[in-house]
């Protein structure tokens, strides 16, 4: 699953689920609103991700593209754009309607002034407890399309997350 990290206002983080466009701007409806920032436009740009296509290994992966979308000033990819907002950091800034792709740890910044994000890779890996083969089949399938996770069968330090139909909770005391 990736996430986009605003880097100025601690807390404030996006999840960018597989399959989705995410809007960033001032409007209301945008799907990662920045606001206080009047260099950034109602409709800025657009993070899509999607997965990859064609031939090879990587195919099916996961990857996340930025694009603008006409703003009046820009959308900056890398680190130099993130150091200075004057005519050097130009080289930087996106062609309007051109997909950017982007890799983990990656800052973007809209507009000129404070909207600064980094894109980064969380990874999930799942596994289950107490479920039927079929079910467990389901979640993991679901789980890749939805979120871009991994599954293993059974419990490792990789896994980050349990999936369970039910739990049940039993306290058990013990004499001391």
């Amino acid at each position: 699953m990736w996430v986009l990290e605003s880097v100025r206002r601690a807390g404030a983080a996006y999840a960018l689920l597989p399959g989705g466009e995410y809007v960033v701007g001032r409007d209301r409806k945008c799907d990662v609103r920045v606001e206080g920032d009047s260099s950034v436009s109602r409709r800025h740009a657009v993070i899509a991700v999607g997965k990859k296509e064609g031939d090879g290994e990587s195919v099916g992966q996961v990857v996340v593209s930025v694009r603008d979308e006409g703003s009046s000033y820009g959308t900056y990819v890398g680190e130099r754009a993130i150091e200075t907002s004057g005519a050097g950091s130009q080289e930087d800034r996106t062609t309007s309607g051109r997909p950017i792709p982007l890799q983990d740890g990656v800052r973007i910044r809209f507009g000129l002034l404070s909207s600064l994000f980094r894109l980064r890779e969380h990874r999930v890996v799942l596994t289950t407890s107490g479920m039927t083969r079929a079910d467990r089949s389901a979640m993991a399938k679901e789980a890749r399309d939805k979120l871009g996770a991994e599954t293993e069968a059974e419990w490792s330090d990789r896994v980050t997350h349990v999936v369970m139909e039910r739990a049940k909770l039993t306290i058990k005391v013990g004499k001391g």
